[in-house]
């Protein structure tokens, strides 16, 4: 999916994303929805691998078409691609560490509070990182492959263009998310009628505020990477990890599910304003 926004073909790229993570839920749902009998974790388990499944076949021919445009009868350069999935690793570590903040805020809740604190949490968590989600096949896959292209080629006035494009785009959606949302699940809620879950309702502007600015932390984010600055990039990361495995346990216990959502935007908001401190001294310094 990511060769597919890099090669500027980012509705295909959607389309593989929709399929992997989004239709085969649809589908779940109007199949248990008709029989009960298949209301199981098994079920759903399967047609994720399908939709993954599909997704990869999606993208396949590009890729072979890729090889051949760009290849053509030349041998594979084993050496070079070792050589990137060294670079890569280290990468990979940050980016796990930064995972860890989706991870510790339930174990945090489920190990001060109960399983139903985490069920009401991962509830509005849910329709947070569905936000995440939505900005970043809307507006950071369409501009981040032309931002790093502008810095590549040092390009100020393109640069320019992109990061206010950027801004305003990722703050027009996040504030149309901002009103359609909420009104969204409330109705849901009102449909489910589910008062336990009502009574939390504004956890979900804390859960959705955390998701815009780690939003907006993917501009410098980008940047950095196209600085080539992959030590600042992995030790943001794994600061900010480091902020949500403290806060978030913490919060759980002081406050329950307000707290470990409390926790989640002090790490993200770290992680921002970090990542854009590195920024500047990168281009001061570098």
């Amino acid at each position: 999916m990511r060769l597919l926004v890099v090669l500027d073909k980012s509705f295909k790229a959607n389309v593989a994303l929709f399929i992997r993570s989004g239709i085969w839920v649809y589908i779940a749902i109007i199949v248990m929805y008709f029989d009960e009998k298949l209301r199981e974790v098994t079920v759903i388990l399967a047609l994720w691998l399908v939709g993954s499944a599909i997704s990869i076949l999606l993208v396949i021919p590009e890729v072979i078409r890729l090889r051949r445009y760009s290849i053509g009868k030349k041998e594979i350069d084993y050496a070079w691609m070792w050589t990137g999935i060294k670079i890569a690793i280290p990468l990979l570590i940050g980016t796990l560490a930064l995972r860890s903040l989706y991870l510790v805020d339930r174990y945090s809740l489920n190990y001060f509070s109960n399983l139903s604190a985490v069920g009401i949490y991962s509830f509005y968590s849910s329709f947070a990182s569905a936000l995440l989600a939505f900005v970043d096949a809307v507006v950071v896959m369409q501009i981040y492959p032309k931002i790093i292209t502008a810095v590549k080629n040092n390009d100020q006035s393109a640069l320019a263009i992109h990061k206010k494009k950027f801004l305003m785009s990722v703050s027009a959606l996040s504030l149309l998310l901002f009103v359609c949302l909420p009104i969204g699940v409330y109705i849901l809620l009102f449909w489910m009628n589910k008062p336990a879950l009502v009574d939390y309702f504004p956890l979900l502007g804390i859960l959705m505020a955390s998701s815009v600015i780690y939003s907006f932390a993917l501009l410098p984010h980008y940047e950095l990477y196209a600085l080539n600055e992959d030590k600042k990039i992995i030790l943001s990361s794994i600061y900010a990890a480091l902020i949500g495995v403290i806060a978030m346990p913490v919060g759980a216990y002081l406050y329950g599910v307000y707290g470990v959502a409390l926790g989640q935007v002090l790490a993200v908001v770290f992680l921002y304003i970090y990542k854009t401190l590195l920024l500047k001294k990168s281009r001061v310094y570098g």
